[in-house]
């Protein structure tokens, strides 16, 4: 064999030995941290509107859904598997944000998942204070969170009265019935938010059955009465409910006319009459 091909073999054998050091070296990445979502960024939400949502003011009455989706915890993993993982985050929250389009607009937070109190606290914070514009909403989630995750709304009384409640997510599996699902809520601090909500004669708890079709979450809203829980919820908050008034920082200004009682002229105060 020439020295020529034993060189080429050796070089080809080296690059083997590279490549597959290198793929290891991929394979057995570090887990990253996962910092604290920066909710004024889009990259801290699985979902929310393309476009901004009317205020009440401008709108009348409407409803948002404020979704803590379980696809939407992130955890501490490689790259890769983050980028994975939040692919299938807003994947989910997406689908589900299709399937409760005729309930209202979705929100929904990418949270850490060992710091799921404090992230949904500080999401449902900026989204008052921020996306809301005086809207009503719901909090959709599948477990129960301590009461002061939802300091926001109890602070609040006007906060109060356009909040709908809780959808509780139920998956949809032979062993577990929605009454089952539904019990984990008893004697929990969320409910206690329901006692001022403009829905007081309906549940303030109800629950949405999900099911995985073709690998994401959805929701029928249509069988779980959905649909009809928003018109009878817009109904109350007509009949119940403050609207918020605009905001004068986003008012048109409009210079004040000068009205004056019968007799007072410019003479009589005066002063020279306009041009």
């Amino acid at each position: 064999m020439s020295r020529n091909a034993l060189i080429a073999i050796g070089l080809a054998v080296i690059a083997v030995l590279i490549g597959a050091v290198s793929f290891l070296m991929q394979s057995r990445a570090m887990p990253e941290a996962v910092a604290a979502p920066n909710y004024a960024t889009a990259e801290a939400w699985s979902h929310r509107p393309a476009t901004p949502t009317k205020a009440v003011w401008d709108g009348g009455w409407d409803v948002d859904v404020f979704l803590i989706s379980p696809s939407s915890a992130m955890v501490a993993a490689t790259p890769a598997k983050a980028a994975s993982l939040r692919a299938r985050a807003v994947a989910d929250a997406a689908g589900m944000a299709g399937d409760l389009g005729g309930v209202g607009q979705v929100y929904a937070p990418m949270y850490r998942d060992e710091a799921r109190e404090t992230d949904v606290q500080t999401a449902l914070i900026h989204y008052l204070n921020s996306d809301s514009r005086g809207r009503a909403f719901v909090i959709a989630l599948d477990a129960p969170l301590p009461q002061a995750t939802f300091a926001a709304i109890d602070a609040d009384p006007l906060i109060k009265q356009r909040f709908g409640g809780f959808f509780v997510l139920v998956p949809r599996a032979a062993d577990l019935s929605v009454g089952d699902a539904l019990s984990d809520f008893d004697g929990a601090a969320t409910p206690k938010l329901c006692a001022d909500a403009a829905m007081e004669e309906q549940e303030c708890v109800r629950a949405v059955v999900v099911q995985k079709r073709s690998g994401r979450l959805t929701i029928d809203a249509e069988e779980t009465g959905l649909n009809a829980w928003r018109a009878s919820f817009l109904a109350s908050l007509e009949s119940e409910a403050d609207q918020l008034a605009m905001p004068l920082g986003e008012a048109e200004f409009i210079a004040p006319s000068d009205i004056r009682s019968p007799g007072d002229t410019d003479e009589a105060r005066g002063k020279a009459p306009p041009n």
